[in-house]
């Protein structure tokens, strides 16, 4: 109960917003290759890597351009640091395609089809 009501009061506060809240369950993500793209994201997720740098990689995406995994790569050190910014929400990606340095990536912005997913 004390689960249900914490997700009720996400699920308003969402609404609000004017966004959709929604708890994935293992039926859910157990298809390819949103499967093997949420593992990947897990392994690298925030707390992998020092928080500040997060934020100072963000800044550098921010202001340049780019189009792929590999291409941000480029500006921010590795892919690993790119998958790392796709985990934290900064930037968004086809999560129906298969995630590789070829993948398309972007600046998540709200209202994204993907706008709310968080590792």
């Amino acid at each position: 109960p004390a689960i249900k009501e914490k997700y009720a009061r996400i699920a308003v506060r969402y609404q609000e917003m004017g966004r959709r809240f929604r708890v994935m369950t293992d039926l859910d993500v157990s298809f390819e290759p949103l499967f093997t793209t949420l593992k990947i994201l897990n392994y690298h997720r925030v707390g992998k890597a020092p928080i500040h740098h997060l934020g100072k990689h963000a800044r550098k995406l921010s202001t340049s351009a780019f189009s792929t995994v590999g291409e941000a790569a480029e500006l921010i050190g590795s892919v690993a640091d790119v998958y790392r910014q796709i985990a934290s929400g900064f930037l968004s990606m086809d999560f129906q395609q298969p995630l590789s340095p070829a993948s398309s990536v972007w600046i998540r912005r709200e209202g994204d089809g993907n706008d709310s997913l968080r590792v």
